[in-house]
């Protein structure tokens, strides 16, 4: 039996070692230290973790007996294949894994704590195949080439103060697996943060950075509270809920729906400055609450008709005013503001004989009405306002039937 010193720690290697003194405390990790790594002959038992890894498998490994690897800092070559119940943690940190890490197999669970893994092949830093649940703590994994940083289409990953950087692809690629962050980094030098194709995404106290292009929803669920995301989306069928986040789009659009996908936000803020495009594009369905708006950028394409709802207040300029320009009996009036209003219109009846007046709202230009005065007698002039609700592109209609000579004189309007 050896034992083994830092400054601040003392790792004793042996059948029932442990850390025995120190300030550094491993989370998670109270299984002994019968595992030591080092790139220094002769200062710990393994000089690989691949080799700690096979050893602690042919020993045998359960869920009542795990296995811990503690790792001396250094740089290690190599590629890992992770396994059930085999935990690997830096003892101090400082460990540096030159080649990627995948878990083809399994059925559990294993723990990865403060290590780094730079990736400079074509195969993602790190790969999930398998149905397990593995928690990642404290770990920067890094692609420099062409691979995504983490890839995952099965099994449950849990990042907790990580940070994930890829230099020309995806930092998460996921297609079936599921997927939480708390504190965590995602930087995406070549394309956008993230993207899924089925599965889930759950992100909280994070930041997302995309430098080039912009991430992508196909399908599943991406779920971000209480983080920046400085990147741009595509959502196809996919649903983006956000909470209590600052959104940077710069001078691109936001999101671009390719089909009926969904984005729900309560309580964010938006920065878009395209000023060609709308901030927000596309057939999808919208539904904020509390969204603010900063930039240039309105929030939504003029041709967005019926698919966009508000839940709640939503500020942004300018603020509806103005002559109702196109606003007149009998043709239908789309709203152009960019976010929902109340809109009021005064109409100015010079003469009416059992005259009746009409109003419809509807996401076309054929809006449903109904009867809101009936049978008017009136040989003097009056003014008969008409209040409705409409969402931002829906139409508004104001029509009259019978003997009645009447014109729009003007209207008010209010942002909801």
């Amino acid at each position: 039996m050896a034992t083994h010193n830092s400054s601040n720690l003392a790792v004793t290697q042996g059948m029932n070692a442990s850390i025995v003194s120190g300030n550094y405390t491993l989370s998670n990790l109270r299984n002994g230290a019968k595992y030591v790594v080092s790139d220094t002959s002769g200062q710990g038992g393994y000089t690989s973790i691949s080799a700690a890894i096979s050893q602690a498998a042919s020993d045998g490994v359960s869920s009542g007996s795990p296995a811990t690897i503690l790792v001396w800092p250094g740089s290690y070559t190599e590629n890992l294949v992770l396994q059930d119940y085999i935990n690997i943690a830096s003892i101090c940190g400082g460990v540096t894994v030159n080649g990627y890490i995948t878990y083809p197999s399994g059925s559990a669970s294993c723990i990865l704590e403060n290590i780094s893994v730079l990736n400079s092949s074509s195969n993602p830093a790190f790969s999930l195949t398998s149905s397990i649940n593995i928690t990642v703590i404290n770990c920067q994994l890094s692609s420099s080439s062409t691979g995504t940083c983490i890839s995952a289409s099965t099994g449950n990953i849990e990042f907790s103060g990580c940070k994930l950087v890829s230099s020309s692809d995806f930092c998460l690629s996921i297609s079936g697996a599921s997927i939480s962050m708390i504190n965590c980094s995602l930087i995406a030098i070549g394309t956008g943060c993230m993207s899924i194709s089925s599965g889930s995404i759950s992100a909280s106290e994070s930041s997302f950075l995309s430098i080039v292009t912009g991430s992508y929803i196909t399908s599943g669920t991406v779920s971000v509270n209480n983080s920046k995301i400085t990147d741009i989306f595509t959502v196809d069928t996919g649903t983006f809920n956000t909470s209590f986040c600052e959104f940077v789009a710069g001078s691109a659009i936001f999101i671009t729906f390719t089909a009926a996908g969904f984005w729900n936000d309560v309580n964010s803020s938006l920065n878009s400055n395209d000023s060609s495009n709308n901030a927000v594009t596309g057939a999808g369905t919208v539904t904020l609450n509390t969204l603010t708006m900063t930039g240039s950028a309105k929030i939504i394409n003029s041709t967005y008709s019926g698919y966009l709802t508000y839940a709640g207040f939503l500020s942004t300029s300018p603020a509806a005013s103005g002559s109702p320009s196109g606003l007149s009996l009998g043709t239908a009036y789309q709203n152009p503001y960019g976010y929902d209003v109340v809109m009021t219109i005064y109409i100015q009846v010079s003469s009416s004989a059992g005259g009746n007046i009409k109003s419809g709202v509807g996401p076309t230009s054929t809006p449903t009405v109904q009867t809101v005065v009936s049978a008017l007698n009136s040989a003097t002039v009056l003014i008969i306002p008409v209040t409705v609700y409409l969402p931002n592109n829906y139409y508004a209609l104001i029509e009259t039937t019978g003997t009645i000579a009447a014109v729009i004189s003007g209207r008010q309007v209010t942002p909801v």
